[in-house]
């Protein structure tokens, strides 16, 4: 089962444990849709980032809401981003089973060869870097919306820098980076292919 540890799920704040409060804190949860994680969601009506009611994120002390379609989209640039799959257009039932793994940290029935590669290569695939693949999907899905959320906000400023390809996030008022849009590990190593 994909990025699920023993009793990591719920125990958001509840040990001191930093990967285990930072795998739990990384959670998503399907809302209005019937479909739940096995722990109870903080009663907290905070909504940083909010495109719509299909899913929510907690990490941190942060909750954002998604529509299906931005969540989707997310988690298929997370997975392009983790090398997990190849930069291509994901077929639909390539995009489920990534929402699945992501909302749900596992995929019942796959419903592509990517699902069925994902759930085959489940522990080969967690074991490759010290926080699971579960977690990071989450988190490039949380850090893309909280700096979309921030630069809609008028709270930072982009700079792109062609020489390297890369984006740097800076406060108005300051010239020096505030967001390190730090590196991410690869499952380049263990890349779907079709």
């Amino acid at each position: 089962m994909l990025g699920r540890r023993e009793g990591q799920y719920c125990r958001i704040g509840a040990t001191e444990d930093n990967a285990a409060r930072r795998f739990a804190a990384a959670r998503t949860v399907r809302t209005l849709r019937g479909w739940a994680l096995p722990c109870s969601l903080v009663e907290d009506s905070t909504t940083d980032y909010h495109s719509g009611d299909d899913f929510t994120v907690e990490f941190l002390d942060y909750r954002y809401r998604f529509a299906r379609t931005d969540f989707a989209q997310r988690v298929a640039a997370a997975a392009a981003r983790l090398e997990l799959v190849p930069e291509r257009d994901l077929e639909p039932g390539e995009m489920d089973d990534l929402v699945a793994l992501a909302a749900d940290g596992r995929i019942e029935k796959p419903e592509s060869p990517l699902g069925a590669y994902l759930v085959a290569n489940a522990d080969e695939l967690d074991g490759l870097h010290s926080d699971p693949l579960v977690y990071w999907l989450r988190k490039l899905v949380f850090r893309g919306a909280w700096l979309d959320h921030r630069l809609k906000a008028g709270m930072l400023d982009v700079s792109f820098d062609e020489s390297s390809g890369a984006f740097a996030y800076r406060m108005p008022t300051d010239q020096a980076p505030v967001v390190d849009v730090a590196p991410v590990p690869s499952w380049a190593d263990l890349r779907f292919t079709d």
